[in-house]
């Protein structure tokens, strides 16, 4: 029979902020009273992750076809260039031209 670890690395286990951190994090967008994709701790979130990647582009996304569509006409594909966005079943998406 095989050993198992003494301290298991799980490949599922995703990494967690320590509880209090989460809980001010937390307060301070309740705090608030509303919420949005675009307010001062996602706009913090923005400037820190550009400043660690070295770039003054980079935005975020709150769902993938909008990512996708601002991503199409940044390439200068724009309006009817695209007949439709779908979803595919699987996360992915689809063009429809």
């Amino acid at each position: 029979m095989i050993k198992p670890f003494d301290n298991p690395n799980y490949v599922t286990k995703p990494w967690l902020l320590p509880l209090e951190d989460f809980q001010r994090g937390l307060a301070e967008i309740c705090g608030r009273g509303v919420l949005t994709n675009s307010g001062p701790v996602a706009e913090r979130f923005r400037a820190e992750l550009a400043e660690y990647c070295e770039t003054e582009n980079l935005w975020l996304f709150g769902n993938g076809p909008l990512a996708l569509q601002r991503g199409l006409q940044g390439v200068g594909i724009r309006g009817r260039d695209y007949d439709a966005l779908n979803f595919c079943g699987d996360g992915g998406f689809a063009i429809l031209e």
